[in-house]
């Protein structure tokens, strides 16, 4: 290299480093600064906070300090023109929304009913929804906008007490009656709302109050609906709260419910609708708990009733006694949108291949197999045809990259990633997903996934239409966790990989309704009980800590396949419904595994356990493993 090309490209480099060093100081000043204006702002130290905020203004976060200081204003002020403004500057943010909804909450607690009305945009908030209802009300106080509340009340839960202003008007005006509240009191009872349903006894004649005290106390005590007294023939309420009574029966004790139904069904003139829901009551009931009786109830459901449970529940029971003529025969009569759905495509060729009739047999199984899910892979099974995986890389054009790189929703996702406001991070991201195109989504959580972002890049990935590349989909997330704790409680890591995959699709401080947290979603009582086989020192926190969460998940999961003789499948439904319950299911004499799987009564347990196989397949190929059958890994289930 010539001289002067060597000086040119020193220089060259002089400059790239200089240029990046500088960059880095930057952004590590502005980061620092940003901190110290946002503690400024939230402990009111006005002065330093607006000496640091000019230092901020090209800095991508600066809207969280407009944010922060607008909302300060609003406990001393109505700062009408600053909410406007940053409502217009940042319409797609995740603080767009906030924003509103604390300056309509400020609007309503200062009644400053016509300026609600002119930020107030349709909302799920039911406070927000009352709120404006009202606001409509004093600006033209007619009975006709007091109706507006109706819908709002005449649900079966309780609503906020930021709608007690507008529903005690509504209920004083001429648009309430006791109709209403028993018609609240009716579906409140369907959901089982007992406290509410004596809340709203107040509202009720003297008539209605008897009968609701009667509806409580068959809640409590279905067998009451057996009595002679009960009340009189011909009202209507009386067979409903049978009705009532009949289902919660039919739940707890179905063999004593047909006793029940025999004695009472010709004493009350029950209509032909209410007729349909007791047998549609004992036929999933007694479905799902695999009762020999459970034919009889599911035929009896007519047409006009029959829903896609009655259809499948009809269907499995037959699968549970292997009378594969029958399974061919009930698929068949099940409308097309559910015949065509990939596991009664795949119990259609399965029940022709056991009557021998094999090519009509791969006809259906053929071209399943080609599909990546769980019943294709068992079509594969079946065929002993290799599983088809459909891998397809997302290869977005730099257009497309650069416009969701420059999105101002993604730049700031990225940087309160950066300095570890991870919740802010979610709400840019998932606001900036809202408004993105099928391109864009693809581009979106590749570069979630580039990110290591793995959650943010499994949902962005799930809203796109295409979900082929698997790479996005399905992350080896805290690989050497995993591998490590798999390969010290003896399983494969694909099934650690899998179970996590779809507990909580690697967000790391997951928590669900039933209070399980962290990767692998444990509940902190199951934990506590596994930490020291694991070697570890319990407390909550320690959920949320990947390498301490695998540790537990793992540990866990050796100890489901341990008192299922190793059996993987009935560890993971376990894993998820308890092993109480798999115990329960269990069969009297050894049956099929696709068809136990295929009839486990909770719906969530079922999706889970196929789900959990069919990504298990997906990580043995990204981990480079030797690819198992899915009957490879138990071909029956035993008593």
């Amino acid at each position: 290299m010539k001289w002067k090309y060597r000086v040119k490209w020193g220089l060259f480099c002089f400059l790239i480093s200089f240029c990046f060093t500088t960059f880095a100081a930057n952004i590590d000043n502005q980061r620092k600064n940003f901190r110290y204006a946002s503690e400024a702002i939230n402990k009111g130290n006005l002065t330093e906070y607006y000496r640091l905020k000019p230092l901020l203004k090209d800095y991508s976060l600066y809207p969280y300090l407009q944010f922060a200081e607008i909302n300060r204003m609003m406990n001393n002020s109505l700062p009408t023109a600053y909410v406007e403004t940053f409502l217009k500057t940042y319409p797609k943010s995740a603080l767009a929304e906030r924003m509103r909804v604390n300056w309509l909450n400020t609007l309503a607690k200062q009644q400053q009913w016509a300026l609600y009305q002119q930020f107030y945009t349709p909302s799920n908030d039911v406070s927000l929804q009352c709120y404006a209802i009202w606001a409509e009300y004093k600006a033209n106080p007619t009975p006709t906008i007091l109706n507006k509340a109706a819908p709002l009340w005449i649900v079966p839960r309780s609503q906020p007490t930021a709608c007690n202003t507008l529903f005690n008007a509504w209920q004083k005006s001429s648009g309430f009656s006791s109709a209403q509240a028993w018609q609240r009191s009716q579906l409140a009872m369907a959901e089982k709302q007992a406290t509410l349903v004596t809340y709203l006894k107040r509202y009720l004649p003297p008539n209605q109050q008897a009968l609701s005290d009667l509806w409580l106390s068959v809640h409590h005590n279905p067998a009451l609906i057996k009595a002679n007294n009960l009340g009189t023939n011909k009202d209507p309420f009386v067979q409903t709260i049978q009705v009532y009574g009949m289902k919660r029966l039919i739940s707890q004790d179905p063999v004593q419910a047909e006793t029940t139904w025999a004695s009472i069904k010709d004493r009350y003139p029950f209509t032909a609708n209410q007729n349909a829901e007791i047998d549609y009551a004992f036929a999933i009931n007694l479905a799902t708990q695999h009762h020999l009786d459970a034919i009889k109830w599911l035929n009896a459901v007519p047409a006009a009733k029959a829903d896609d449970a009655i259809y499948e529940w009809r269907v499995r029971y037959y699968l549970r006694q292997q009378q594969w003529p029958q399974v061919h025969k009930t698929i068949a009569t099940m409308p097309e949108s559910l015949r065509q759905l990939p596991l009664w495509r795949y119990w259609a060729g399965r029940s022709l291949m056991a009557q021998n009739q094999t090519g009509a047999a791969e006809a259906i199984l053929k071209p399943l197999a080609k599909e990546r899910n769980y019943h294709g892979m068992l079509a594969s099974d079946l065929l002993k045809l290799p599983y088809t995986l459909n891998d397809i890389p997302y290869a977005p054009t730099p257009a497309v990259v650069a416009s969701v790189n420059r999105d101002g929703s993604v730049i700031r996702a990225r940087e309160l990633l950066a300095i570890g406001r991870i919740i802010d991070a979610r709400r840019e991201w998932n606001a900036a997903i809202n408004h993105f195109d099928e391109e864009q989504l693809q581009a979106a959580a590749k570069l979630a996934s580039s990110m290591q972002w793995y959650d943010r890049a499994i949902i962005t990935a799930g809203k796109a239409k295409n979900r082929d590349d698997l790479t996005v989909r399905f992350p080896t997330a805290y690989a050497s966790d995993m591998k490590k704790s798999a390969q010290k409680n003896n399983i494969s890591p694909a099934w650690a990989f899998s179970i996590t995959r779809q507990e909580s699709a690697f967000l790391t401080d997951a928590q669900s309704s039933a209070g399980a947290l962290g990767l692998m979603q444990l509940l902190p009582s199951t934990a506590q009980q596994v930490a020291k086989q694991a070697g570890l020192v319990y407390s909550k926190d320690i959920l949320i800590v990947p390498a301490k969460n695998i540790a537990l998940g793992t540990t866990y999961l050796r100890d489901m396949a341990t008192k299922f003789n190793k059996n993987t499948l009935l560890a993971s439904a376990a894993y998820n419904a308890g092993a109480t319950r798999v115990y329960r299911w269990l069969p009297d004499a050894p049956m099929p595994t696709d068809i136990w799987v295929e009839t486990i009564p909770f719906k969530e347990t079922r999706n889970y356990v196929q789900n959990v196989f069919s990504f298990q397949v997906i990580y043995q190929d990204r981990l480079g493993m030797n690819m198992e059958r899915l009957d490879h890994h138990v071909k029956m289930i035993n008593p």
